[in-house]
């Protein structure tokens, strides 16, 4: 398990998961674009994949993110 990241209140922040088997501390203010690795962020600006949250509603770049947040990652499927 990722280690023990504590905010202003020093409660325990939940990791953020990114559905490739990644796990990211969470920092407040933290979006999308900023949990991307480049290459998943050039595929994404390309059009050939997409985030998603755990519910399977697609998410922006510029979505906020929260303590335990799960992003998944898809490809685009072409025609």
């Amino acid at each position: 398990m990722a280690a023990d990241y504590r905010g202003k209140d020093s409660k325990v922040s939940q990791p953020i998961r990114v559905v490739r088997e990644r796990y990211l501390p969470y920092f407040p203010g933290m979006t999308v674009k900023s949990l991307l690795a480049h290459d998943e962020l050039r595929l994404i600006l390309e059009g050939r994949l997409k985030a998603f949250d755990r519910y399977g509603h697609e998410i922006g770049l510029d979505g906020a993110l929260s303590s335990g947040s799960e992003v998944i990652l898809r490809e685009v499927e072409r025609a």
